[in-house]
């Protein structure tokens, strides 16, 4: 009786090591997912935050004026309707 419970304990030793090591991966996979999620949203942001830029230049009087000079475009101007 004393060899089949010490196989017993081994074994439950063994699985329960073997549960540990797993956990421990999926938690060290888990933290790679985390760093590689975190640098898309970086570079995201740093997209989202040129276009910004550029979205506000685009929409300046200067480069609105420039663009209607250089297509030659007729510019009417529109009239105020305050009353």
């Amino acid at each position: 009786m004393g060899i089949s419970r010490m196989v017993l304990m081994f074994t439950i030793t063994i699985a329960m090591a073997m549960f540990v090591v797993s956990e421990r991966n999926k938690i060290i996979e888990t933290g790679y997912l985390v760093a590689k999620l975190q640098r898309n949203c970086d570079e995201s942001s740093e997209k989202n935050r040129k276009l910004n830029y550029h979205v506000g230049r685009l929409k300046s009087p200067e480069v609105i004026v420039y663009k209607v000079q250089s297509l030659k475009l007729p510019l009417i101007p529109q009239e105020n309707e305050s009353g």
